[in-house]
């Protein structure tokens, strides 16, 4: 049963974060062609076990660049007014409101 740990598991195979990898992550098969396989490699050695974070956070920076670049195009498409726009040019002379209690 997934998420459960089995009794004669060993000692630290379920621990940390190969408990959190079995139980929180699912497998995806990718097919890269043998250039980018010998760039991989040299970026994230797969001995060294970076491989898998590696792939993981270039996913996380492009979808995170991809919906910054939504929201840009959404400005460009329908941009502030000049009544509805803060006034950053200045950010030294910005004075913010005392926070009340």
């Amino acid at each position: 049963m997934r998420g459960v740990l089995p009794e004669d598991c060993g000692v630290g195979l379920w621990r940390g974060a190969a408990f959190y990898i079995v139980i929180y992550m699912k497998n995806v098969l990718i097919q890269l062609d043998d250039e980018l396989v010998a760039e991989l490699e040299k970026a994230a050695p797969a001995s060294k076990r970076e491989r898998s974070e590696f792939i993981r956070q270039a996913i996380r920076n492009e979808l995170h660049r991809s919906e910054f670049d939504r929201m840009r195009d959404a400005y460009l498409l329908q941009p502030d007014s000049a009544e509805e726009a803060d006034d950053w040019s200045d950010p030294l002379e910005w004075n913010p409101e005392p926070a009340t209690k």
